[in-house]
């Protein structure tokens, strides 16, 4: 006989083998098995995740919490720059009226005629050169050049 034909003969053999059913005990140990897998997913993986989570959410805040503080402090800083600007302008504002007063003041004594940009503090008039700005001890030493007594 040829080797094929003892394969055929055998082949026919396995067919008529028919699948045996399910066994109860087949059920309950294959359920006992995918409940133990699962048990060790639940026991093994579940920590791992949950670890992640509330890493991942420590993170998150912390980087909230940083951007908060951030605005706060970049807000802090700029109303603290519009009141050193407000507090700038008020202290220009006062110079500018200041030397406005000293200018009125010495035109006044002089009678018009100072001249701007020569002289020890910028003026000079024709007949007497200013020593000084008002309310200051230079009032009193333009008063006495003036009055002769100086």
């Amino acid at each position: 006989m040829p080797a094929g034909a003892v394969v055929q003969a055998q082949h026919p053999q396995q067919q008529q083998q028919q699948q045996q059913p399910m066994r109860w005990s087949q059920l309950v140990l294959g359920t006992g098995v995918l409940a133990l897998a699962g048990y060790a997913v639940h026991t093994i993986v579940t920590p791992y995740v949950a670890g992640f989570w509330r890493t991942w959410q420590a993170s998150a805040r912390e980087s909230r919490e940083a951007a908060a503080k951030a605005a706060a402090d970049a807000e802090k800083a700029a109303a603290e720059m519009r009141d050193a600007t407000r507090s700038l302008a008020a202290a220009s504002e006062g110079v500018a009226d200041m030397m406005r007063a000293v200018k009125d003041a010495q035109e006044w004594r002089c009678g018009g005629s100072c001249v701007e940009g020569e002289g020890r503090w910028g003026w000079r008039c024709g007949q007497v050169q200013h020593a000084g700005v008002v309310g200051g001890a230079g009032v009193d030493a333009w008063s006495r050049a003036s009055a002769g007594s100086g």
